[in-house]
Parts: structure tokens; sequence; C-alpha cells
């Protein structure tokens, strides 16, 4: 993600995660100008942010990348949210 070659993350369409970046109120998505990645939970852990882009639903993720990383998420009836990164900061 970093490199700029994976230019979105996955979660789960859960409640958490609806939480945090849907509107209370309207249920609409929340407009992010930024998003914060950080790798595990350690003091002084390797973290970057990117512009965020929006967010959609999709019920699959299949994708590969050049330095071998695969990302496959089987159907999911409530699918996955799809957060769309822009440039790093």
């Amino acid at each position: 993600m970093k490199s700029g070659e994976k230019r979105e993350e996955f979660r789960k369409n859960t409640a958490y995660w609806r939480a945090r970046m849907r509107d209370r109120v309207s249920g609409d998505w929340r407009d992010f100008d930024e998003v914060e990645f950080s790798c595990g939970y350690q003091k002084g852990r390797d973290k970057f942010r990117a512009v965020c882009l929006g967010f959609e639903v999709i019920d699959r993720v299949s994708k590969r990348y050049s330095g071998g990383v695969r990302v496959n998420y089987k159907f999911k009836k409530r699918g996955y949210i799809k957060i769309k990164l822009g440039q790093i900061l």
C-alpha cells in the first residue's frame, strides 16, 4: 500500500465498520479527507496516510499485486466495504 500500487483496502461490512464510515443519522458515507493505516499496535509502529476517495460495498474480492500479494475474500451476502485510496501522503 505504501508504494501506491494497492489503491484500495477492504473491511467486512459489519456494524462496527459501518458505525465508523457512515453518518449515524442519514446513513450516508462520511467524507474523510484522508485515512491512516498502521502495522500492528506497538509503539513506534510503521504508519502512513493516504487521501480517501470514498467507499463502496462489494460482494467479493479477488486481487493480485505485482509483489505476489493476493487478496481473496469469498462471496458474502452483506459484502465488504472497499476504501478507495488516492495519493500516499
